[in-house]
């Protein structure tokens, strides 16, 4: 009885492994297909990734230009993030300061104070 369970099992582990096997056999095939889609859909993006991943493998995240290109990279997300900011928030101080002197009156000759 024993016997005929441990070969069941190993008969049910055979088939497993085998299916497995399969599986592994299958997958370069399915991340070719997928490499041959992306490829012919988004060629520059593919190209892109190709050498980001030759700069990177090719040891050149550690270099002077990676410095250099990093910082570039900075000060143009700074400048986009910051500038619209800025110019908005001093367009509304602008306004604010142009609606609150109209409250403000000149002097006459009197002394007393008109409002414009």
């Amino acid at each position: 009885m024993r016997k005929r369970a441990s070969e069941a099992a190993a008969a049910q582990s055979e088939d497993e492994v085998s299916s497995y096997a399969a599986d592994l056999a299958e997958r370069p095939r399915e991340w070719l297909r997928i490499l041959e889609r992306e490829t012919s859909t988004h060629p520059l993006r593919t190209a892109g990734i190709a050498v980001g991943a030759g700069f990177v493998l090719g040891g050149g995240l550690l270099t002077p230009l990676m410095g250099r290109l990093v910082s570039v990279g900075l000060r143009l997300a700074l400048r986009i993030a910051i500038v619209p900011a800025l110019s908005r928030g001093l367009g509304e101080l602008g306004g604010q300061l142009l609606e609150g002197s109209k409250g403000f009156g000149t002097a006459n000759n009197n002394g007393e104070g008109t409002t414009t």
